[in-house]
């Protein structure tokens, strides 16, 4: 057999040593004549030597053009005198141009894990791209950016449009169209049609425009019109909002006009007009104007919150600050002492040579409940005690009559007084806005009743607090019990 296979080996050369090219068929057709090996079959391939990587780079002085099948890369590789080269992944030559005209997609990259496509210029456009009728680039990520764009001084990224969007962002859940910039603008964009966006943004879940800045404006807009707005935004539910500004130290929204209106908001059903919030020491609205209006309004005003305590019947004024305040017109309380309390407590005695307050059991009526009734048990610093809601000028009444019993029979000898005590908030320096002293009359024998009775006036800050104040010292050092007393008071203006 081995005999027969070297006689065929002999013949085949001697006829066809002499050949230019070889043609290996199965038609009878001529090798072409730029060929030296010419292999044509329409069922078969040309299965080259087929090793591992190991058994690739082991190959001892390859010749130059030599090719072999890695199976570990599953590739084609040849060796360019040098290095072997992989020819199935092997890059583009630059510069490079191609023109295409179908419907299909001219350049289509997917990567599971990094960049899609990375370009770098250093003083030009990295990626340009022109299309007529669609996407000049279309970009889709489901985790990362759809297009990065990042330049040291001009754009990071640049679109322009005769008809449709210059650049067209969308995300499922992150952000459609994220700029940023350390110097100059984040995001510039120019439209010179009539009556279309510059910038349309639409979000089905999250926000639809969201601007941050370090230092400046989070976003900025300009209006050359006299009818158009800088920045204008719209929301057609019942409980959105158009417009939405956020800052921890500077200004959520602000809005300058020389002649115009800086803020224009307008709520057409139900909604807010303008909302604003201030969580900590900031200034949730502020308007301010030269000449003009600092702020107008058209509907429903609606101040609540902080100090201004709204309620039924207030009247919204300020101080000398300018600071609003809503008013009560029922700030009045009327109170009365009553000796029918079960307590522990011996509120009836009064001391001799000491001040006492009076406590007060039964209201008849606190207006803006700002007066603390004694209920029972140990009397607390502010058991009756009428604190001021707002300043201004208050009336005060304070009635009293106390009984006094001497075991000797003899009348009352020592002085009595009651006066309304009013203290301001955090100074506690006292004012005396009523202030009498008390009569003894006679024919009780060993019961002696004594009564006073005093009024006054005093100009209270919010805060201030009043009580009313008994004092009684007589020769034989003994106590007095209170019999009757009643206490009121109300604000003037």
């Amino acid at each position: 057999m081995k005999k027969l296979f070297a006689l065929s080996f002999v013949l085949f050369f001697a006829i066809f040593g002499k050949a230019q090219n070889v043609a290996i068929n199965n038609d009878g057709s001529n090798a072409d004549s730029s060929a030296m090996l010419d292999v044509k079959s329409n069922t078969k391939g040309l299965l080259m030597p087929r090793m591992t990587t190991v058994q690739r780079l082991a190959i001892v002085k390859p010749a130059m053009g030599l090719m072999v099948y890695d199976t570990d890369a599953k590739s084609v590789w040849s060796y360019n005198g040098s290095a072997w080269a992989n020819l199935s992944g092997a890059p583009m030559k630059f510069p490079y141009e191609q023109y295409l005209d179908t419907v299909a997609t001219a350049l289509e990259l997917n990567n599971t894990t990094g960049k899609g496509i990375y370009t770098s210029s250093r003083s030009n456009y990295a990626i340009v791209a022109l299309s007529d009728s669609s996407d000049a680039i279309y970009s889709h990520s489901n985790l990362g950016n759809g297009v990065y764009g990042y330049s040291n001084t001009s754009n990071g990224v640049y679109g322009y449009s005769y008809k449709s969007n210059g650049v067209y962002a969308k995300s499922l859940n992150g952000t459609g169209l994220y700029a940023t910039s350390n110097v100059g603008m984040a995001m510039d964009a120019y439209n010179s049609s009539v009556g279309q966006p510059t910038i349309n943004t639409y979000n089905q879940k999250g926000k639809s425009i969201y601007g941050t800045s370090e230092a400046d404006d989070g976003i900025y807009g300009l209006a050359k019109k006299s009818d158009k707005a800088g920045v204008h935004g719209y929301n057609s539910t019942t409980s959105g909002l158009g417009v939405f500004g956020e800052a921890l130290n500077g200004i959520g929204v602000q809005g300058t006009a020389t002649t115009g209106t800086a803020v224009n908001a307008v709520a057409s059903t139900s909604g807010t007009a303008v909302n604003a919030v201030a969580s900590n020491n900031g200034t949730a609205l502020k308007g301010i104007s030269t000449t003009g209006y600092a702020l107008v309004t058209s509907g429903k005003v609606q101040i609540y919150g902080g100090n201004t305590n709204p309620s039924d019947g207030a009247v919204l004024t300020s101080d000398a600050s300018g600071n609003a305040v809503w008013k009560k017109q029922n700030i009045a309380f009327y109170e009365q002492f009553t000796g029918n309390l079960t307590s522990s407590y011996d509120y009836k005695t009064l001391a001799n040579g000491a001040e006492t307050k009076i406590l007060f059991g039964l209201e008849h009526y606190d207006g803006s409940n700002n007066f603390t009734v004694y209920t029972t048990g140990t009397p607390q610093s502010s058991s009756s005690r009428f604190v001021a809601p707002q300043k201004g000028y208050y009336h005060f009444d304070a009635n009293f009559e106390c009984l006094y019993t001497n075991p000797n029979g003899t009348t009352f000898k020592g002085k009595m007084k009651i006066f309304i005590k009013a203290s301001r908030s955090g100074a506690g320096i006292p004012v005396y806005p009523g202030f009498a002293y008390g009569t003894v009359p006679t024919g009780y024998g060993n019961l002696n009743l004594i009564a006073a009775n005093c009024s006054g006036d005093v100009f209270l800050n919010v805060g201030d607090y009043v009580e009313m104040i008994a004092f009684q010292e007589n020769t034989e050092n003994n106590v007095l019990r209170v019999n009757v007393a009643t206490f009121n008071g109300h604000l003037i203006f």
